[in-house]
């Protein structure tokens, strides 16, 4: 069914809340477990996917800093690109080099 239609972050928020019965408590808990995996491209995942749902939770943003942090630690040293967008998710400001002398 992939490519037939155009699902967005609310179906999938819907889906997991309304259909399957996510809590705002089983978010955060599965978000820690794969973070505790080290799998945190898929915690990100869920968090996108299930964001519109909790925006407002302080837990659910915890939960969200530390994923990005994490990702931004994988990738500081091989993928700028990433490091730049995953810093940008959590508002984090990223080190500027110093301008070079002439």
């Amino acid at each position: 069914m992939q490519g037939l239609d155009r699902l967005g972050r609310a179906d999938r928020a819907e889906l997991l809340v309304d259909y399957l019965g996510v809590s705002e408590r089983q978010l955060v808990k599965a978000v820690e477990r794969l973070a505790a995996d080290g799998k945190y491209e898929l915690a990100a995942t869920l968090l996108e996917s299930s964001g519109s749902r909790f925006e407002h939770s302080s837990s659910v943003a915890s939960a969200k800093r530390l994923v990005y942090l994490k990702l931004m630690e994988k990738n500081q040293n091989t993928d700028p690109f990433k490091f730049i967008i995953y810093s940008g998710k959590i508002g984090e400001q990223t080190p500027q080099m110093p301008a070079g002398k002439r």
